[in-house]
This record gives structure tokens, C-alpha cells and sequence, in this order.
């Protein structure tokens, strides 16, 4: 009995593979070295300041050469009007066909990003080939010339700004909402708004010196790296970074922190109150002028009141200047709101933002102390 269910078993199977290999072409698949193999995109713009801007859309490629073992990598350029019409352009210069979905990084120029990202991510939304976790940025400059820089140790520099983006959140409070998903449903959700990290070159290397944060599909706010730490302090949940402490003389104490953030949301009339709670569980890392911290409690509170201060000091300010100055939700505090009194609304976030109270609570908790002074 139970040799005739293995032969009935072994029946299906077979059967199943002759009628998937008789539908299935032979002649769809391309050996991989007829391909071009795409591990970064870039998004340019030649005269962006017309109406009708030349697109330049630079994509470094793996290409592997037949009868040799060597990985080369090198950069295809398509420039047309339209975004997808680059596509035809490049094909021109090419002489390999070309598949989307292992994409590692998607860099915007600043200028394609202020002039606004809609087109390039209804592209890139509608393609369903097009890698969605693939780590996007805003690079400051060209976008050709980061993808063909040249980076010691790494086939691409593809490779290394990935990395790059992967591990900024080890510290200054960055998220991990970096992928192309997290750009589609913050660029178009209420009282949302979508933050990229900001890369540039400095003396030939790459640099993050900050963060952009976009109003709808529009860069409309670029912050350097201590002031994205404190937006991303106040916006993100669960991240790591750094405080610093300095006392009169300039010396300096640093604590390693985990943030932990919660936000409470009242409407009284028309007026929206928000309470902002950061957590923050801490470690010593440096520690330059307090003395006997591990045998005197009073020192370890004292440490966590400056903390808090300095933190609350610096939270104020950036509140200050969102409302102010800069005038839009950077803080997506309009999403708390949103989900609490209702979505569409009709409801203007940013001006909500700017009119309303919000308080921000520290809680600096000092947890382990370092083997002290020597």
C-alpha cells in the first residue's frame, strides 16, 4: 500500500515537471553576461531651473565579462525629457539588456529633490520589477559623479554608500526608514513627511552631513548633523546616539543613549496641544571633569539633571524654529493628530503645527557608569 502512494507521488511530480518545462521558453532566459546588472541609481537634471528639464539618469551596473572571472562595474547614462524616456536613451549606449530589481541604492540629487520627487517615484512605484527596500539618499551635487567614484575595497560605490545608510542609525538618532517603501507612503500619508539622509563629498570621500526632510514631494528643509539629531530625537523611536555634556572649561562628557519616545495629543477648541516624552536609558562612554561618580548617587542625578536640561534646551529651540522659521511638520505630529481626531479632514498639519503648543518631558536614566577615571 504504501509503495503504490509513493508511485502515485512520484507520478505527480514528474508530470508536474514535464508540464512546467514544455510551457515554460527556453529561449526568456539570458546568460548573465549579456546582462547589465543594476546596483545604483542616480537622478539628475540638466537646465532645472526651465520648465521642461533634461532628466540625466546615471545607473552603475555589475557587468560579468564572458570568460573571465572579473566583476566589472561601470556607468550607463540616459538624458531625456521625461524620466521613463531616459530608458530608450541609455539603451543606445548599451550593448546589454537591462533588468531592474537589485538596485542597492537610489541617489537624489538636491536639485531633483527640491524641484520635487513625484515623477521619479510614480516610476519607480508603477514598475513592478523595481526593488522597494532598495536605500535612498539625497547627494549633494551630481549623482554620476558619487556613482562613479571610486572606493578602496569595494567593487562600487554603490556598495559603500549602502552600508553608509545601513548603519546611521548606530548613531545621531536615525531610523532605519530609508528604503523606497518608507518614501511611498510618507511622501503621500497625513501629516507625514519623509526624511533622507543628506551625503556629499568631502575631499573625496563620502560624508552624511545631515538630513533632509521633504514637505509632501518637495526638499523643503536641510539639517545638519546636530540638528538632525535632535529632529530625529524628537521624531524616531528606539534610536541610538550620543548626548554631549560640556562644563565651563569645555570639557567634555558623553553618555551613549536609547531613546524611547511617546506623544500625547489634546485638542482644546480649535487649538491642538502636544506632550512629547523622551526616555532616554544611558551609558557613560567619556567622562572628563565629574568626580566620584560610581560611590556618590547625588553626582549620577546630577548627571542625568544636566543631561535633561541640555536636551530640553535643544528640543525647544528646534520647536522654535519648526514653528517659526521653517513652518511645516517636521515632527509628524500631524500624524498623531490625525489618528486620534480623524483623516481627511481637510485638515492644513503644517499650519496646525506652527499654531499649536507643544512640550517636550525628558528622562535621562544613567545606567551604567564605565570603570571610571583612571
Amino acid at each position: 500500500m504504501k509503495w503504490m502512494k509513493l508511485k502515485k507521488i512520484y507520478f505527480i511530480i514528474a508530470f508536474l515537471v514535464f508540464v512546467i518545462s514544455y510551457m515554460v521558453d527556453v529561449n526568456e532566459y539570458v546568460a548573465i553576461e549579456n546582462l547589465d546588472i543594476p546596483i545604483g541609481i542616480g537622478y539628475d537634471l540638466i537646465n532645472g531651473k526651465t520648465k521642461n528639464p533634461i532628466y540625466s539618469i546615471p545607473i552603475s551596473v555589475y557587468q560579468f565579462l564572458p570568460g573571465n572571472s572579473t566583476l566589472n562595474t561601470t556607468v550607463t547614462t540616459g538624458k531625456a525629457e521625461g524620466i521613463a524616456n531616459t530608458r530608450e536613451d541609455r539603451q543606445t549606449k548599451s550593448n546589454r539588456k537591462f533588468i531592474l530589481g537589485t538596485e542597492k541604492v537610489v541617489l537624489i540629487s538636491q536639485e531633483v529633490a527640491e524641484r520635487s520627487i513625484e515623477d521619479l517615484i510614480n516610476i519607480l512605484f508603477n514598475n513592478t520589477y523595481a526593488n522597494d527596500t532598495a536605500r535612498v539618499a539625497i547627494f549633494k551635487g551630481k549623482t554620476i559623479d558619487a556613482l562613479k567614484a571610486k572606493v578602496k575595497g569595494y567593487n562600487s560605490s554603490a556598495d559603500y554608500i549602502r552600508g553608509m545608510i545601513d548603519s546611521c542609525i548606530n548613531y545621531n538618532f536615525f531610523s532605519d526608514n530609508h528604503k523606497m517603501i518608507d518614501i511611498y507612503t510618507r511622501v503621500l500619508g497625513e501629516g507625514r513627511s519623509a526624511t533622507l539622509p543628506y551625503i556629499e563629498m568631502d575631499n573625496g570621500e563620502f560624508k552624511m552631513s545631515g538630513m533632509g526632510i521633504f514637505k509632501g514631494s518637495k526638499l523643503k528643509y536641510i539639517a545638519d548633523r546636530e540638528e538632525a539629531k535632535i529632529i530625529n530625537l524628537l521624531r524616531e523611536n528606539k534610536g541610538l546616539g550620543i548626548i554631549n555634556l560640556k562644563n565651563k572649561n569645555g570639557e567634555m562628557t558623553n553618555l551613549s543613549v536609547l531613546s524611547r519616545k511617546r506623544i500625547k495629543c489634546k485638542k482644546e477648541g480649535e487649538k491642538y496641544k502636544f506632550t512629547i516624552n523622551l526616555e532616554l536609558d544611558s551609558d557613560m562612554i567619556e567622562n572628563n571633569f565629574y568626580k566620584r561618580v560610581s560611590d556618590n548617587p547625588r553626582i549620577t542625578k546630577k548627571i542625568e539633571k544636566e543631561a535633561e536640561e541640555v536636551i530640553i534646551k535643544k528640543t525647544n529651540n528646534f520647536i522654535k524654529k519648526m514653528q517659526n522659521d521653517i513652518k511645516f511638520d517636521c515632527l509628524e505630529l500631524g500624524k498623531v493628530a490625525a489618528a486620534k481626531y480623524g483623516r481627511r479632514t481637510n485638515t492644513d498639519w503644517d499650519k496646525v503645527m506652527c499654531e499649536s503648543e507643544i512640550k517636550v518631558n525628558v528622562k535621562v536614566k544613567l545606567e551604567r557608569l564605565g570603570r571610571g577615571i583612571l
